[in-house]
């Protein structure tokens, strides 16, 4: 499961960790704050632990990301079952923590990472309570698209432009499909169009990418955005006839099950 992370809810760290890294013992700054974050964990409030979180926290899709530490606080054991637990309480500061350059800090080559304010941006590890809703949640999904577009690993993205909905979903062969509809037809209707093995793409060293597909001489991107401001847009479609930009559309909204 450690793999799928890399889409997973297009978060800035879950994609720096599919990149080598360095990583270095921990100076007493950065120590110290890792042993704050352990003795709260250590003493199980669930209130005071949601502190130290950076919120979104993104989960693996379709779960919807954890967005205040009100909700952390609701949905703690679906995050934290006794085997991660268990890893942070247990986890040497020396030995299990490492500082990677500008990514942050981590514990065990990833499983969790805490930004250099002492803020947990990312856990890449998911409870079996999130397994089954995750499940649970695909096929609810299966349920409302056309048959053609029911077998799908996970889904990455389900988005509108002021003209198309387009959704991409990753396969079992870790290639990406690309389904699009005019804005105004459901996706239980056959898509308008299907493109197959497409790629993810990393865009500049923010967590910033896109995924490319071909058909013929065109060239179907779509990018997301994933650092930018409160007025910076989702993401972008942009369509090429061999180098040439015949279409540029900016998503404008997320598209609910």
């Amino acid at each position: 499961m450690m793999a799928r992370f890399r889409i997973f809810c297009f978060s800035v760290v879950l994609f720096l960790s599919a990149f080598s890294t360095t990583a270095y013992s921990l100076d007493q700054e950065n120590y110290e704050l890792v042993k704050d974050f352990k003795a709260a964990f250590l003493k199980g409030d669930k209130r005071e632990i949601s502190t130290f979180f950076k919120f979104p926290l993104k989960r693996e899709k379709p779960i919807r990301s954890i967005r205040t530490s009100e909700e952390l606080t609701e949905r703690f054991e679906e995050v934290f079952d006794q085997h991660l637990s268990d890893i942070i309480n247990s986890s040497d500061i020396h030995e299990d923590w490492d500082a990677v350059g500008w990514r942050g800090i981590m514990l065990q080559n990833g499983v969790l990472w805490m930004d250099y304010d002492g803020k947990i941006m990312a856990i890449n590890y998911q409870s079996e309570i999130e397994k089954a809703l995750q499940h649970r949640l695909i096929n609810t999904e299966r349920k409302n698209l056309h048959k053609s577009l029911t077998v799908f690993e996970q889904p990455v993205l389900d988005w509108q432009t002021k003209r198309f909905r387009v959704r991409i979903d990753e396969m079992d062969d870790h290639k990406y499909r690309y389904a699009s509809w005019s804005k105004d037809k459901s996706p239980l209707t056959k898509p308008d169009l299907v493109l197959s093995d497409g790629a993810w793409v990393p865009d500049g060293s923010g967590g910033n990418h896109y995924y490319i597909f071909k058909n013929g001489t065109y060239t179907y991107k779509v990018y997301v955005y994933v650092l930018g401001t409160d007025t910076t847009q989702i993401g972008v479609l942009d369509v090429y006839k061999n180098d040439k930009k015949l279409l540029s559309e900016d998503f404008i909204k997320i598209m609910k099950p």
